[in-house]
């Protein structure tokens, strides 16, 4: 494939070159590089040596190479216009708005977006997305095969191409991490070249068994997801064995949520993390692939069990109220396990500050619960902080803490657990907020601090499991079991999970929706018996009532407002809970936090009246 390219460069550049002898009758010799005639040779090899050595220094400074750059923007001014097909895929489109942003993020100038038949102003870089009418894109095109991607420069001109969507995805993330912003332009290096199966996506991750993929996607923070359907266990187990044969070991592998026939294996090459996950009702085969080293962001997540440290306190379970009773905000959530060990781990954390919620009240909130109940306050240990989904009333208290609070001496963040989908998907969300992808990022960035300061924050995956000192939490679904639909509820990107501590289980679903739910109830069945249930979306739905009705819990918990658990958009809920004879009692947040001390009778749980910061 490279030979094919070589070649067609090489055959560009002598037409070049002959067109450049041809037309140029008085060369300026500052303004050409013409290769010297023998003459010339023989003229500087007669050169005294005192001569060229009186040369040499005179020149050392001018002879040194310097980086050369491709400049997108100056000073205010794009340098670049961004061209892509007329007939373009949305992949390609949302590839050349990823750019776009990219730039805007860093500087707040706009890159022009134009398809491939509109003239672009002379002396603009064309950057190629996909395959343009452009020759160079032709060069590309011909070269690389379906599950290859390509960034090259051609001409002058870069080139960032794909044939699937999470090709595409992977040669414009390589783009966007190299643009560099400083003194007041943007730029890339001149020196991309790279065609074929390099970085993650390499070509034995394509090859399952008998079975073509089916598709390739960015799921988000430097992960793509290939999708083989219609597979069987055999298959699953021939793909092991062949990742086995190219240098991945197994990492961690299981039946997931105690199933037999959804299956969780994570392997690692050094260099990648490739996490197969095999969901037997349908047959599909989710490959998910990202780096496994820590690059400063995303770590993998695997089983981390140790030995369970020295009890110094009872454990604990509390459910944060969040809600004042004259708050227009009744949504947001916070759950808090205190352990044997005095360590924490966290779900989610209610708003930021916004008008309801003067001077981050619910990140407050979070906090001074923590701190309250740490054996010494002046040493708070979370070992891991999950967030379920990146809406503002589920991820705003994590924001301000860590805006707040960190780096600190006396507070340590272990882990944040998380999986937010691409950029590109959360654009085209429907029903949702057009800041949402926006919002969406400045969270990555939040998490992007945390991680500065020593956090590791992994992305969350179906199978995983984390444990620490008594406390197991199993990752039950994220959005890449939803592939290849469209996030038409961001509600479904929720992270959902089990936790058992003191043989007891608590499912924890953020605000996942009817088609997450029915993936669960599909997958796990009656494995979703639990004793506490947090009641998804504060209870307003929708929701797969079979999934529900598996679930069978003791204790409801329902973060929501009081004023809002007494409305008519709960109802429907309160009425199926009600018919539900397993449930002895539904504890509503509003603005009380309750606190259950772990194993619970029923009756070991005491109530706290909050009352706003002043």
């Amino acid at each position: 494939m490279l030979k094919k390219l070589l070649c067609a460069l090489l055959a560009a550049l002598m037409i070049l070159l002959t067109i450049t002898a041809c037309t140029n009758s008085d060369p300026n010799p500052e303004e050409s590089t013409p290769e010297a005639t023998s003459e010339e040779t023989t003229s500087a090899e007669e050169t005294t040596e005192e001569d060229s050595s009186a040369e040499e220094e005179s020149t050392t400074e001018e002879e040194i190479p310097k980086p050369t750059y491709l400049l997108l923007a100056s000073n205010g001014t794009p340098s670049a216009t961004i061209v892509y097909p007329a007939s373009h895929t949305n992949y390609e489109l949302t590839s050349a708005k990823k750019l776009v942003q990219r730039v805007q993020f860093l500087c707040g100038i706009t890159l022009p977006m134009v398809d491939d038949t509109t003239p672009v102003a002379e002396g603009s870089l064309e950057i190629l997305i996909g395959n343009t009418s452009r020759v160079e894109s032709a060069i590309v095109e011909g070269t690389m095969g379906d599950s290859e991607h390509a960034v090259t420069v051609i001409n002058g001109k870069l080139v960032i191409h794909g044939r699937q969507e999470g090709t595409m995805a992977y040669a414009t993330d390589q783009v966007v991490n190299a643009i560099t912003h400083q003194d007041g332009s943007v730029m890339l290096p001149d020196t991309f070249d790279t065609i074929g199966h390099a970085g993650l996506l390499t070509e034995e991750l394509f090859i399952y068994d008998t079975v073509k993929f089916d598709l390739v996607r960015d799921t988000g923070d430097h992960a793509y997801l290939i999708r083989f359907k219609n597979t069987t266990v055999e298959n699953f187990q021939n793909y092991l064995k062949m990742l086995g044969d190219h240098g991945f070991d197994t990492v961690d592998s299981r039946g997931i949520l105690g199933t037999m026939d959804n299956i969780y294996t994570m392997l690692s090459d050094g260099e990648r993390a490739v996490t197969v996950i095999y969901t037997a009702y349908n047959g599909d085969a989710n490959v998910i692939v990202e780096p496994a080293i820590d690059n400063g962001y995303i770590n993998f997540l695997k089983t981390t069990a140790s030995e369970e440290g020295e009890k110094i306190c009872d454990p604990l379970m509390i459910q944060v109220g969040l809600h004042p009773e004259n708050s227009s905000k009744a949504n947001g959530m916070g759950y808090i396990f205190r352990l044997s060990s005095g360590k924490f781990v966290v779900f989610d954390g209610g708003w930021n500050e916004d008008k309801a919620f003067k001077d981050g009240q619910n990140g407050r909130r979070m906090y001074e619960t923590l701190k309250q109940y740490a054996p010494d306050p002046n040493n708070i240990q979370i070992a891991a902080w999950l967030v379920t989904h990146a809406h503002t009333d589920h991820i705003g208290g994590l924001e301000w803490f860590v805006n707040n609070h960190l780096p600190s001496d006396h507070i340590t963040l272990e882990t944040i657990i998380l999986n937010f989908p691409a950029y590109e998907l959360v654009s085209i969300t429907k029903h949702e907020n057009s800041k949402l992808p926006d919002k969406v990022e400045t969270y990555r960035e939040m998490t992007k601090k945390a991680a500065a300061t020593g956090t590791n924050v992994c992305k969350a995956h179906a199978g995983q499991v984390y444990e620490v000192d008594g406390l197991k939490l199993e990752i039950m679904f994220s959005y890449d079991l939803l592939y290849p639909a469209t996030l038409n509820n961001f509600n479904n990107s929720s992270v959902c999970s089990r936790v058992t501590i003191e043989n007891q289980t608590y499912i924890f679903v953020g605000d996942s929706a009817t088609e997450a739910n029915a993936v669960m109830n599909n997958m796990y069945g009656t494995k979703l018996r639990c004793d506490f249930f947090q009641v998804p979306h504060h209870g307003y739905g929708p929701n797969d009532a079979g999934f529900l009705s598996q679930t069978k819990p003791k204790w409801l918990l329902w973060p929501v407002a009081q004023n809002s658990y007494g409305g008519s958009s709960v109802a429907h809920l309160q009425l199926f809970f009600a018919a539900d004879t397993t449930v002895r009692e539904i504890y509503v947040s509003a603005f009380t936090n309750y606190i259950f001390a772990l194993p619970f009778d029923g009756t070991n749980v005491t109530a706290v009246q909050n009352e706003k910061f002043q």
